[in-house]
């Protein structure tokens, strides 16, 4: 017997996602917003769909997690695209900044965000600077 197990790309993922998740689960959604490498792949998942308002949604999230140059290509390509998209926040909290200058995997920016939140992260980035 053969058990298939549906597995979704990212940006399905996040299209499909309820905007609970970005409250009940911000730190996961802040991490998949992370995974993506441009926004060509979530702008055809969206306009595929009709997904306007999930696009308000995705892009407020991709802006407040410090990606405002995706945020700005989705919100270009949905209203090209005839939609009226207006931007949400969906996070109730702020995601702390995640900068980096290469992809990094999922793993790495948990970790990266639990030495955030306990300082950690900070203490050794500001003693090396010295």
């Amino acid at each position: 017997m053969v058990v298939r197990i549906p597995v979704l790309t990212v940006p399905v993922a996040l299209v499909r996602l309820p905007e609970a998740f970005f409250t009940t689960y911000a730190e996961d959604a802040h991490i998949a917003l992370h995974q993506l490498r441009d926004a060509s792949d979530l702008n055809r998942e969206l306009l595929e769909g009709g997904h306007s308002t999930v696009a308000w949604r995705l892009v407020g999230a991709l802006r407040a997690s410090g990606r405002g140059e995706l945020a700005d290509n989705v919100l270009a390509t949905m209203r090209a695209a005839g939609y009226l998209v207006k931007e949400t926040n969906p996070f109730t909290v702020a995601p702390p900044p995640l900068a980096f200058t290469r992809a990094q995997s999922p793993y790495a920016l948990r970790i990266r965000l639990m030495w955030q939140a306990t300082g950690v992260w900070q203490v050794s980035v500001d003693s090396n600077l010295n």
